[in-house]
């Protein structure tokens, strides 16, 4: 193994030129300060030099990358220098694959690694050194602030934390972590001359070509890198396609510089940070920036996938890929001109469920640590929430049992609560391999050709599950297009299910499965509590936390059948593309879907289950108020009956009742009041001089067939009235000296009291005391005013006029 003195000896007696981080190793090693930021251009060496000068003092180095290829290029170029065998003195480790060993002083790992590592307590390193910060990835923020906290309550397991970047907002973050000091250093840089943009990409492409350019291409997404190279078919250049889904082996070509003809690399912006891309020999690089990018971004609670505009530190960024080794060439064709300063950090647009979990069992709460970036209440207390609904939380917002298990599982707390409920249930083993699928966004490919491994049509989970059997069962394959499968993310997912055992088994859980449908089901629903659908009019589904009509991804099995389940249970996607037109189109589609039942959800998730009443009425053929009672899961209306209301226990219900019943007693005074103002037309001045019937008490029965008010209370009352009345006229009749027979108040009250119960004019051709009326015109003018038709006279109406007659000759 080689120093670094020695390293940089043999580069000058070379006649190399040196990297400009190397002017700065004394002040850097001299520098004692806990918390160092270094800002240095793309080419200056930082990513290398560093950690290595860092192992000559004595530390252990521990190195996050914020991307895989980083992690492994970066991590064999330093091994090369050193001269040592990569996995010894230096090695790597990422979530799919590792590189080390007991004797590994230097290990580059992935951010997301790292902060597990540290989080679970497992660190032996002296150092954290963060690579590419600027990126600010979740997990890069989180362990950044996670280390600065613990670094200033003296409890931190690092003794010292660098920060590598070059394009960071170092001033601020310097001023965030107690006046850090900060090295500017300078890229090496050969001359880059900026070109405008051609008729397109492909056209500036073609001419470079020609010019004895290799070319580095930037795109967004995997589709339009395949789109790109459809459109350079026939061009003299080896087209090399780069992105996530390529083997190790396709992304190496890139890296070749012993093709006989220029090469032209088209990537997504996997290889916007790390390991030097080298044109060929005696050839310049070009590198062409479409000035897009695909990311991650919350919208409405609803994690997509969006095409947007890169910031003007990502373009600085792409441009330093050339002029490293030679002169360049840089052309934007970057849409946008209005853009961000700096990219807009992973944790201000994503979920964070995980991280909070993560950091809650390490004893801290995402609220209080000093992210470099403020988080809004608002995405800390959704995350919150989401781990309630999953069990992660309790009511309190404390860890348990299950949260702590689930944290444990190297995958997200979703798909970590369906293995939780599948040991319960008997089904693991199929549920890891569903899991495994699920993370790395599934194995089948947009072909079809899968299609012949399942019959599967009620679920795209159980259809992974079978296509990822099949194809495990065949042994090595050469050839995974044909397949109809994605070659790396089988091979990730097989390396993932491999770790998932290995978890399982560090927790006691049994991998056996059952086989039972009904049982993953249920497993599946208890990790998709908060993403239950229904289907709406045009076969597409809807969920009330977010009513966006979303389609079925064209890849999904449920598709198939001649109808759309009625419930489904599915992760949702939101999808930018860009058409033929160029024009970007965002498409809201569901993933992943499994019809179910319902009554799955109440069992895996009890707590999210809630009743409700709504739409109460009155039923007069019952005597009741009756209501629709409502079952609800976390919004969705599941089942709906009406049902009788005790009134004693509903306040509404006792509401409803006290109207119909005040509604009815009004009713029944303005029937009697007519009925008064009726019988008494012809009664003396004092009985007209009574403005008002008295109180009447609370209801207690009604008659519908006298459409009155008819029990004894009322009738006491109602004689109460007849009795005030008659007082009225005994004094009129005292006044004229005249005796009143007691019998025939007697009778008038008998009278008077059927009249207040059952309003009705009665109906006589006898003449008044007061004005004979003979002529059949008077008899109809007073019909027409009390608005009846003269009948026949009863009896009692007739004894009630005599009276009446009577009273008025005294």
């Amino acid at each position: 193994m080689i120093t670094s003195s020695d390293y940089t000896s043999a580069q000058k007696r070379a006649g190399k030129e040196l990297l400009p981080i190397e002017k700065f190793k004394e002040r850097f090693l001299a520098c004692n300060a806990p918390y160092i930021i270094v800002e240095a251009e793309t080419g200056s060496g930082k990513s290398t030099m560093v950690p290595w000068w860092l192992f000559e003092q004595g530390n252990r180095v521990l190195v996050t990358e914020p991307l895989i290829e980083s992690v492994v290029g970066t991590s064999e170029f330093v091994a090369g220098m050193m001269g040592v065998d990569l996995g010894t003195t230096v090695g790597y480790r990422t979530a799919a694959e590792k590189r080390d060993s007991k004797d590994t002083q230097i290990l580059y790992v992935t951010d997301g690694l790292a902060l597990v590592r540290a989080l679970a307590g497992h660190n032996h390193f002296d150092v954290l050194v963060i690579d590419e910060l600027h990126q600010w990835t979740t997990n890069q923020s989180t362990l950044e602030a996670w280390a600065w906290s613990l670094l200033q309550a003296g409890e931190a397991p690092f003794k010292r934390i660098v920060v590598l970047s070059a394009t960071l907002d170092s001033a601020g973050l310097s001023r965030k972590r107690g006046n850090a000091p900060v090295f500017k250093i300078p890229g090496r840089q050969f001359k880059i001359v900026d070109r405008a943009r051609g008729e397109s990409i492909e056209a500036d492409i073609r001419q470079l070509v020609r010019k004895g350019y290799d070319v580095l291409c930037f795109q967004p997404t995997q589709m339009a890198i395949e789109k790109c190279l459809e459109e350079l078919q026939g061009l003299n250049a080896e087209l090399i396609p780069f992105h996530g889904r390529l083997t190790r082996e396709e992304k190496d070509l890139a890296y070749v510089t012993t093709y006989a003809r220029p090469k032209v690399i088209v990537s997504t912006n996997a290889l916007e940070t790390g390991r030097t891309v080298q044109p060929n020999k005696n050839r310049r690089l070009a590198v062409i920036d479409s000035g897009l990018e695909r990311r991650n971004e919350l919208n409405n609670g609803i994690e997509g996938s969006f095409i947007r505009a890169i910031s003007i530190a990502q373009e600085k960024q792409r441009r330093g890929r050339t002029g490293r080794v030679g002169e360049g060439l840089f052309i934007s064709h970057c849409p946008e001109s209005n853009r961000d300063a700096y990219p807009v950090p992973e944790m201000l647009r994503t979920q964070l469920s995980s991280t909070i979990l993560r950091l809650a069992i390490a004893g801290f709460d995402a609220s209080d640590l000093p992210f470099f970036h403020e988080l809004s209440e608002e995405a800390l207390e959704e995350g919150k929430r989401s781990l309630i609904a999953l069990g992660a939380f309790d009511t309190n917002r404390n860890v348990t049992d299950m949260g702590r298990r689930i944290a444990r599982l190297p995958v997200d707390v979703h798909i970590g609560r369906m293995v939780m409920e599948a040991e319960r249930l008997g089904v693991v083993g199929d549920i890891l391999k569903i899991a495994a699928c699920m993370t790395v966004g599934g194995i089948r490919d947009n072909t079809g050709r899968w299609q012949r491994f399942t019959g599967e049509t009620m679920s795209d989970a159980l259809a992974e599950r079978d296509v990822f059997n099949a194809i495990s069962r065949r042994g090595y394959i050469f050839d995974f297009e044909h397949l109809g499968v994605f070659g790396k993310a089988f091979q990730q997912a097989s390396y993932l299910l491999e770790k998932l055992d290995s978890a399982c088994w560090n927790l006691g859980i049994k991998t056996r499965s059952s086989g039972n449908r009904l049982a993953i089901a249920r497993a599946l629903c208890a990790g998709m509590v908060d993403h239950l659908y229904k289907v709406g009019k045009d076969g597409e589904y809807s969920n009330p936390e977010n009513p966006l009509m979303r389609a079925l991804h064209h890849k999904s099995v449920l598709r198939r059948l001649p109808a759309r389940p009625d419930w489904v249970i599915g992760q949702p996607l939101d999808l930018e593309l860009v058409n033929k037109q160029d024009k970007k189109q965002t498409h809201h589609l569901l993933t992943m879907v499994t019809s179910i039942n319902p009554s799955l959800l109440i069992e895996a998730a009890p707590h999210m289950v809630a009743s409700s009443r709504r739409n109460y009425r009155f039923d007069g053929s019952r005597q009741k108020v009756r209501c629709e009672h409502v079952l609800l899961f976390n919004g969705h209306e599941l089942e709906c009956e009406e049902i009788e209301v005790d009134c004693e226990l509903d306040q509404e219900g006792r509401r409803v009742w006290n109207e119909e019943m005040q509604a009815r007693i009004s009713r029944q005074k303005e029937l009697a009041w007519k009925s008064f103002r009726l019988i008494n037309r012809d009664r003396p001045v004092a009985v007209r001089g009574l403005e008002a019937l008295p109180t009447l008490p609370e209801p207690k029965v009604f008659d519908r067939k006298s459409n009155a008010l008819a029990y004894p209370a009322l009738r006491i009352q109602s004689k109460a009235w007849v009795i005030t009345w008659f007082k009225s006229s005994q004094e009129a009749a005292e006044q004229n000296s005249r005796a009143l027979d007691a019998k025939a108040v007697l009778d008038v009250q008998e009278a008077l009291r059927r009249a207040a119960c059952v309003p009705q004019e009665p109906q006589t051709t006898t003449k008044t005391a007061k004005k004979p009326r003979s002529n059949k015109s008077n008899k109809r003018s007073r019909r027409a005013r009390v608005g009846q038709t003269a009948t026949a006279e009863t009896p009692m109406e007739s004894k009630l006029m005599a009276l009446a007659a009577a009273f008025s000759k005294r």
